[in-house]
């Protein structure tokens, strides 16, 4: 029995860049792939604005004998601080979107809370083949006028943003 095996892939800019294998996701105030070494660091996201837009979707690189299906996403329960440790910073979530150049305004398709309980939101799921991909889901990180410089903290170890699927 062959265990699927899926990777983080990431859309970026107007020419439609997709990213495969992202490792961790970092929100920054340019719209590029969250692999680029030191890109929030290089690039914050300054009190009272957003991050740009994060179009993501989950790849298959390795097709499971079985099926997959009931995608969902949620983050880590907790509050994500900022260098002061104030909780001014808010996550909003997509899901089932259509590609747009990502934007760093408040976003209209990254409008909801998103769930800290799995199975988390529903999104579209891939085929269950190499090269499929899952329907979108994006992020926008958005910063309240009050944040104080320096890194977030994101709740969680390590593991703030999950995807859980049903592999029957």
């Amino acid at each position: 029995m062959a265990l699927p095996v899926l990777v983080f892939s990431e859309t970026n800019t107007v020419s439609v860049t997709v990213t495969d294998n992202i490792t961790s996701i970092a929100f920054a105030s340019i719209d590029n792939n969250s692999n680029v070494a030191n890109l929030s660091i290089n690039n914050p996201v300054a009190a009272g604005a957003n991050s740009f837009e994060k179009y993501l979707r989950m790849k298959v690189t390795t097709a499971s004998t079985n099926t997959l299906s009931a995608f969902g996403v949620y983050v880590a329960s907790g509050s994500i601080t900022d260098g002061g440790g104030g909780s001014n910073i808010t996550a909003k979530l997509g899901v089932n979107l259509t590609y747009a150049t990502p934007v760093a305004t408040t976003s209209s398709v990254d409008t909801t809370t998103p769930s800290t309980t799995a199975p988390g939101t529903s999104f579209t799921a891939p085929a269950n083949t190499v090269g499929s991909y899952s329907g979108y889901f994006g992020f926008q990180m958005q910063v309240a006028s009050g944040a104080q410089g320096g890194n977030a903290t994101f709740p969680g170890s390590g593991s703030y943003l999950n995807v859980a699927y049903t592999y029957s």
